[in-house]
């Protein structure tokens, strides 16, 4: 039985991107597109979770098989609830997450940048 790692990323909101990552052991080589159930803890009430592994990809060094799964985003206009991050750590109780955190940038143009932008458009 191959053991492998799956890997998933979930964006909780805005500003905060979780790293998911679980060791299983499949009864089969996976393969690209192999659907995985129940990867996720749900309530008694709520749909079995479902998977498709989009990548898969092997560590030379450490022979360790690695199962890319889809992006889940549980922004509201995305998700269609108020999810916080207690919710998210609750639905992948058996994952262990890793907290990433997104900062928006602006990029400024310094002054030289834009003086040398002013002499191009003069010409």
């Amino acid at each position: 039985m191959p053991k492998v790692l799956l890997h998933k990323r979930i964006i909780a909101d805005d500003n905060l991107v979780l790293e998911a990552e679980r060791k299983v052991e499949l009864p089969i080589d996976p393969v690209v597109w192999l659907q995985l159930y129940n990867t996720e803890w749900s309530a008694p009430d709520w749909d079995d979770s479902d998977d498709t592994v989009e990548a898969i990809a092997l560590d030379l060094k450490t022979r360790q098989i690695h199962c890319y799964m889809p992006l889940v985003d549980f922004r509201p206009e995305r998700s269609g609830g108020d999810w916080t991050e207690a919710d998210i750590r609750e639905r992948f109780q058996d994952w262990a997450i890793t907290r990433i955190l997104r900062r928006r940038t602006v990029r400024k143009r310094s002054h030289v940048a834009s003086n040398r932008a002013k002499r191009r458009r003069a010409k």
